[in-house]
């Protein structure tokens, strides 16, 4: 595997994990129908607690990269995070 893939792997990985943390942190949800989706919880608290706990994980040695590369994408984990899932609301509207 050449080494652009790899990084490229390893940042996905690195995404995968951020939203998985932001999920167990109740910063996010998953839309109850479409899986992959992800919706805000708008919680500031639950927001903070995401990223002690991508603090902690990265103090652990569970993350491949730095902090701020986790802080980074945990950060873009929550704020692509939508409103309201588009499939529901395109199937509302057709």
């Amino acid at each position: 595997m050449g080494q652009a893939k790899a990084e490229m792997m390893r940042r996905e990985d690195l995404r995968n994990l951020a939203d998985e943390v932001a999920l167990r942190a109740k910063a996010i949800h998953e839309c109850e129908r479409h899986s992959g989706i992800y919706l805000t919880n708008s919680d500031p608290d639950a927001e903070r607690l995401a990223y002690a706990m991508g603090t902690n994980m990265v103090k652990n040695r569970e993350v491949d990269g730095s902090r701020q590369e986790f802080m980074d994408a945990i950060k873009e984990a929550i704020s692509e995070a939508g409103w309201e899932c588009p499939s529901c609301e395109k199937d509302r509207h057709d």
